[in-house]
C-alpha cells in the first residue's frame, strides 16, 4: 500500500509499551522516519498499545492499517480533556448510547454559542 505521508496531518505512532521519548525502540525509530516526510509533527502514544488498551478496552482493535473509506466510517468518540472525568464531543456524541455506556458518562453539559433572547 502506498501512502502519502506528507499530506497526512495527524499522525501517531506506538508500540506495545513505550513510556518516554527518551526510550529507544520502535516506536520512536518510526516517528523519527516519519517525521522526516511529513510536513507535521509525530506523536508517539504514552505507555503503548499496553496502556491505551487497558484505558480503553472498548476501543481495540487487531486491525493495523486502515484505507480511506474505512477512516471515514469511523465513528470518533469525544475528546478527552481531563483523564476518565471531562470530555468534549457535539450533539451526535451525546445522544449516542453506545458512547455514553463506553465512557461511562453520568451528566452531560450542552454549550452553544446559540442562545434564545428573554
Amino acid at each position: 500500500m502506498d501512502v502519502e505521508v506528507e499530506s497526512m496531518r495527524y499522525i501517531i505512532v506506538y508500540d506495545s509499551n513505550t513510556q518516554s521519548l527518551l526510550d529507544s525502540g520502535p516506536a520512536i525509530d518510526c516517528a523519527d522516519c516519519l517525521e522526516k516526510a511529513s510536513r507535521f509533527p509525530v506523536q508517539i502514544l504514552t505507555g503503548g498499545y499496553e496502556k491505551f488498551s487497558a484505558l480503553y478496552p472498548f476501543l481495540r482493535t487487531q486491525k493495523i492499517l486502515y484505507n480511506i473509506r474505512e477512516l471515514e466510517s469511523l465513528n470518533p468518540y469525544p475528546v478527552e480533556i481531563l483523564p476518565g472525568q471531562l470530555y468534549m464531543g457535539d450533539y451526535r456524541q451525546a445522544t449516542n448510547p453506545q458512547i455514553l455506556k463506553d465512557l461511562k458518562l453520568n451528566a452531560l453539559v450542552n454549550v452553544s454559542n446559540e442562545g434564545s433572547l428573554m
